[in-house]
């Protein structure tokens, strides 16, 4: 079924977003024809598409030597799968860990031996994770301007400017900063990245680290670093950079916990601890993420009843053990604290939320709750109003009730 998009719309990227995208708004069909899907057939396409694996071996093999024989027996760069429309390259990096790890997978590239020693692939796992897909630049420009020379504050925004038409917040060039410089990331994850800082400022002046630029010395490393910066600078311009908002964040895409902490400025990367939400008092940050449609054996105690009045208006419930005077609804209810809202419509999508902008206070009051074990548990229920509308078709396919197998069989 997931096959169906992908042979009407000519959809090679085999990106599951793209294709669940497609299927709720449309898409182009050469020449004047038009295809329309009923709700069951619909619903059995998603499905199918959110349980399909894109990221086993034989399939990411046969995509790699598809663009390899287009390319005339040339290796394919990252940037080989984009300009010719085919598997979004992200599925490699997440299958493999790494570029250089898939070439040397055996039967993948005979010619292609790793000359790469552990902590230059632990580097190229963090860049990986971290840049590829580009939904900031603010990294990926500070390595590639750096790696070229040192530079000063300003030489690094003018041609920041003029290459991508703006000046970064100071704010965001500090977390960009916290990212490469190895104090962001949580410690239990930085060793396997090599606990490797990558950028340095001294006098004014922005390098890179003595440790980055010995890894440099590795030619092998050097150019998968040098794709790698290439791929997330495409993918920002193609994906982000003309719908970018507050946070660089673009309305409608996806983002998981782990992005949302970054891109919001956060000292220290807390995807861990969001949970369904997250209030930061000193950035006035709250991101709110919502699963519409909960699994039935979900505890009752967080089975939260959040739900859309409308397009415009949403209903949103606390965390248990929360009343009105606490200091996180206090803070929610501070018209200064921005609260953004990341929906998705079912746990079948995975860890990323649609990002949906921000919301306004409107009222709350307190409530309760039982938990499985019949405990009455308080909770706050609150009223936002969303700035903008979601789109018609998008809120209708994240409201639509998800039916059972043995219901769309009935």
């Amino acid at each position: 079924n997931y096959m169906i998009p992908i042979a009407l719309f000519g959809e090679n990227s085999y990106d599951k977003e793209v294709l669940r995208r497609i299927m709720y708004s449309g898409g182009s069909i050469p020449g004047s024809s038009t295809v329309s899907f009923d709700r069951i057939a619909k619903e059995r396409i998603l499905d199918s598409i959110n349980s399909a694996s894109f990221s086993k071996k034989a399939f990411l093999l046969e995509k790699y030597q598809d663009v390899k024989k287009r390319l005339g027996g040339r290796i394919p760069t990252l940037i080989d799968f984009v300009r010719f429309q085919e598997v979004k390259p992200e599925l490699f990096l997440r299958y493999a860990k790494t570029w250089a790890q898939f070439k040397a997978l055996n039967g993948v590239e005979p010619s292609f031996t790793l000359e790469m020693d552990d902590l230059h692939l632990k580097s190229l796992r963090f860049l990986s994770e971290y840049l590829a897909r580009g939904i900031r630049i603010h990294e990926t420009f500070l390595l590639s301007s750096l790696i070229e020379g040192s530079k000063d504050k300003d030489e690094i925004l003018s041609s920041w400017n003029e290459m991508y038409g703006f000046i970064p917040s100071e704010e965001s060039v500090k977390s960009a900063l916290r990212v490469l410089q190895n104090s962001y990331t949580q410690p239990k994850d930085r060793a396997s990245f090599g606990n490797i800082s990558y950028i340095e400022e001294e006098g004014g002046l922005f390098s890179i680290t003595s440790a980055f630029h010995e890894l440099l010395q590795n030619s092998q490393y050097r150019s998968e670093v040098i794709e790698l910066l290439e791929l997330s600078a495409m993918n920002y311009t193609l994906r982000f950079a003309e719908k970018r908002e507050e946070y660089d964040f673009v309305r409608y895409e996806k983002y998981d916990r782990k992005e949302v902490s970054r891109l919001l400025g956060w000292e220290k990367d807390e995807y861990n601890t969001i949970f369904g939400y997250k209030v930061d008092y000193v950035k006035k940050t709250c991101p709110i993420f919502v699963t519409y449609h909960k699994h039935e054996s979900i505890d009752s105690s967080i089975a939260y009843d959040d739900q859309f009045i409308d397009a415009e208006h949403f209903a949103w419930q606390s965390r248990t053990n929360v009343y009105i005077d606490s200091k996180e609804m206090i803070g929610i209810r501070n018209p200064a604290m921005k609260k953004l809202l990341f929906i998705k419509k079912s746990d079948d999508e995975g860890s990323a939320h649609y990002y949906l902008g921000h919301m306004e206070y409107i009222k709350n009051e307190q409530s309760t709750r039982k938990n499985d074990k019949g405990a009455v548990l308080p909770v706050v229920n609150v009223q936002f109003r969303l700035r903008d509308s979601v789109p018609e078709n998008l809120y209708a396919y994240i409201t639509e009730q998800i039916e059972d197998d043995e219901a769309l069989d009935a």
